[in-house]
C-alpha cells in the first residue's frame, strides 16, 4: 500500500495559512503533520517484537489421521496494535477444516489468513484440526506479517520462513487384513541356526544334550525332576534373517503409458505394511524402490538395518516417492539379488508381473535365494516354483488417495 503524501499536504496547508494569514489552514496542517508523523512512527514500530509461532502436533502421521495446527501471535511490547494480519502459506493436499483458506500466488500453496487486534503484551492463539488424506512431505511457509498505525494510513510487512514440515506416511494395514497368512506372511523363515540368544529371556527348558554348556543348565528345574536328565534353559533367539522389500512402483505394462496413481498408492501401502511387520517381528529390514525421490534424482535405497530409526526412515522415503520410474523391475531385482546378504528374504511387491520379472525371480530362487512375490497384478495369479507367492486383490484396499 502506497503511503499518503502527508508531508506535502501538511506543509501545503501551513503555507496556505501563512499566505492567507488564516488560522484554520495552519491548525489543519499541523494536525496532518502530527497524525502523519505519529502514524508513520507507529507503523515502523508495529512489527518489532511481534512474534508468530506455528506448531504442528504430531509432525509424523499416517495417511487418514489428523494433526493439530496451533498458531500463536504475540505482541511483546508496550505499543498496542490496532490490527495485525497474518498470511501463512500452507501446502495443498491437506484438509484445514474451519480455517480461512484462500488462493496463493506460490505454486502448490494456499493462504491461511488471520486478523487480530493486540494490546500491550497480549497474545492470541488459534487451533485447527487438520486431516491428512494422502501421504507426502508437506512444507509450511513462508508467512507474511503485516500491521500499521491506529489510523490505517500506513502498513508495514515482514516475511518469515519458520521451516515446518509435516510428513504423512503411507497408510499402514495389518497383513491379516490383506489376506496374508499368519506366521511368516512375507515368505521368510527362521534362521537355520541361532546366531545369538538372549540369556535374560528364557522361554523353556529341555533335556541336556552332549555339547551343551554347563552355564546353561537350569539347576532349579533339574532339582525338581529327580532321576531325569539335567534340564537346560532354552533361550529366545535374537537373530533373525533379514527382510529386504523390493518395491516396483510401475503400474502399467509399459513405462511410457504413465503411472496409475491409485494403484501406486496401493503398492506403497502394501510395501510399507510389510516392512513394518517385518521390523516388529525382529527381522533386520531394508527397502529398495525403483522410484526417484523428488528434487534429488536419487533412487530409494535403504540398506538392511535394525534399530528404532530404520522404520521411520523407510516410511519417510515411501512418503516422498514420486511417479517417475528409474529402471525396470527385473533389473532392480537382479542388482539387489547380487548385493543382498545371503540368507535374506527378498520380498518383491509389484502390480506388474511380466515374463522378464518372473524369469529373474525364478533365477534367484534356483540360485538358492529366499524370494517372495507379493502381486497386485490382476492378470497374474500363478504360483512360481521355489517362491512364496501372495496375491493382494485391488478390491481389498478400500482407499484411493492421490499420489503425494
Amino acid at each position: 500500500m502506497k503511503p499518503p503524501p502527508w508531508p506535502g499536504i501538511g506543509l501545503g496547508l501551513l503555507g496556505l495559512g501563512l499566505l492567507l494569514k488564516a488560522a484554520w489552514p495552519i491548525q489543519l496542517g499541523l494536525a496532518v503533520l502530527l497524525v502523519g508523523g505519529l502514524g508513520r512512527l507507529w507503523s515502523r514500530l508495529a512489527l518489532r517484537r511481534l512474534v508468530y509461532r506455528r506448531g504442528i502436533t504430531p509432525l509424523r502421521v499416517c495417511a487418514g489421521e489428523t494433526v493439530e495446527l496451533r498458531l500463536e501471535l504475540r505482541n511483546d511490547k508496550l505499543l498496542p496494535l490496532a490490527w495485525a494480519r497474518v498470511r501463512d502459506r500452507v501446502p495443498q493436499g491437506l484438509d484445514y477444516g474451519a480455517a480461512a483458506i484462500g488462493p496463493s500466488s506460490r505454486a502448490a500453496r494456499q493462504t491461511l489468513s488471520l486478523l487480530a487486534s493486540l494490546g500491550a503484551y497480549q497474545h492470541m492463539t488459534w487451533r485447527y484440526t487438520l486431516t491428512c488424506p494422502r501421504r507426502g512431505h508437506f512444507r509450511f511457509g513462508p508467512v507474511e506479517l503485516a500491521s500499521g498505525d491506529l489510523f490505517g494510513l500506513f502498513e508495514t510487512r515482514r516475511e518469515l520462513d519458520l521451516g515446518d514440515r509435516l510428513v504423512v506416511y503411507p497408510r499402514l494395514r495389518e497383513l491379516a487384513e490383506l489376506g496374508f497368512p499368519a506366521g511368516e506372511p512375507y515368505g521368510g523363515r527362521r534362521a537355520d541356526r541361532v546366531l545369538n540368544q538372549d540369556p535374560l529371556r528364557p522361554i523353556g527348558v529341555r533335556d541336556y544334550a552332549p555339547g551343551d554348556r554347563m552355564r546353561d543348565v537350569h539347576w532349579k528345574a533339574s532339582a525338581r525332576l529327580p532321576g531325569a536328565a539335567l534340564q537346560v534353559k532354552v533361550l529366545e533367539p535374537v537373530s533373525r534373517p533379514a527382510v529386504l522389500v523390493l518395491l516396483n512402483i510401475n503400474t502399467r505394462a509399459h513405462v511410457a503409458l504413465g503411472v496409475d496413481p491409485e494403484v501406486q498408492e496401493h503398492l506403497i501401502s502394501v510395501a510399507a505394511s510389510i516392512a513394518v511387520a517385518a521390523s516388529r517381528q525382529g527381522h533386520p529390514m531394508g527397502l529398495v524402490a525403483n522410484g526417484i525421490l523428488p528434487g534429488t534424482g536419487r533412487a530409494i535405497r535403504m540398506p538392511i538395518g535394525q534399530g528404532p530409526t530404520i522404520v521411520p526412515r523407510c516410511l519417510e522415503a515411501l512418503a516422498a516417492v514420486g511417479p517417475f520410474v528409474q529402471l525396470p523391475a527385473h533389473r532392480m531385482v537382479a542388482a539387489e539379488g547380487r548385493r543382498a546378504p545371503w540368507g535374506a528374504t527378498l520380498v518383491v511387491v509389484s502390480a506388474v508381473v511380466d515374463e522378464t520379472l518372473q524369469g529373474e525371480l525364478l533365477r534367484l530362487a534356483r540360485a538358492g535365494r529366499r524370494v517372495a512375490l507379493v502381486s497386485l497384478d490382476p492378470g497374474f495369479e500363478a504360483q512360481l516354483p521355489g517362491l512364496v507367492t501372495h496375491h493382494v486383490p485391488i478390491g481389498a484396499l478400500a482407499f484411493a488417495p492421490e499420489a503425494g
